[in-house]
């Protein structure tokens, strides 16, 4: 019989792309989440790169490939959210004025995008990741995290339910 095998930080790293894809755009991927989440990872990776040079199969020629994915994709959606009246952050930043009353260049909107994107969703993944590696290497601490959520009840849980369980003891 086969083991069953479950990665923990790919899933995540989708599950948290999806999430901030609906909570910052308010849209969805569609089918291009495999090729965005790859040239997330790959242009986050290129920062480690010892060779900064354009080598094929190099990590920095792979973070400029991503990175011009992501450019892509941002910059082909930029009409549309300029012309939306959606109060997610994308459109925010496409209707944004500064003090002189100019919005945001077609590159400024880009730019901000995918550092947002990169950063909320690439530090949920390592610190769910995180806590997802110490609670299986830690059972007692599963036990108290279990404890806790059975004392805060079925949800939606927010804020006040949280609280009101009182298990914040850590």
């Amino acid at each position: 019989m086969a083991a069953w095998s479950f990665h923990v930080y790919p899933a995540l790293k989708q599950l948290t792309l999806d999430i901030a894809a609906r909570v910052f755009m308010a849209s969805e991927f569609g089918g291009r989440q495999a090729a965005l989440n790859k040239a997330f990872v790959d242009t986050v990776r290129a920062g480690t790169s010892m060779i900064r040079f354009a080598m094929p199969g190099g990590r920095w020629n792979a973070g400029l490939r991503g990175r011009r994915v992501l450019e892509d994709f941002f910059r082909h959606n930029v009409p549309a959210k300029r012309e939306s009246d959606s109060n997610d952050l994308f459109a925010g930043l496409c209707h944004a004025r500064d003090d002189n009353g100019d919005a945001f260049s077609d590159d400024d909107v880009v730019n901000h995008m995918i550092f947002l994107m990169m950063a909320a969703h690439d530090t949920s993944t390592i610190t769910t990741t995180t806590a997802a590696y110490y609670l299986g290497k830690n059972p007692e601490w599963q036990d108290r995290v279990r404890a806790e959520c059975l004392a805060a009840g079925p949800g939606p849980l927010d804020i006040e339910a949280l609280e009101a369980c009182g298990t914040w003891s850590w």
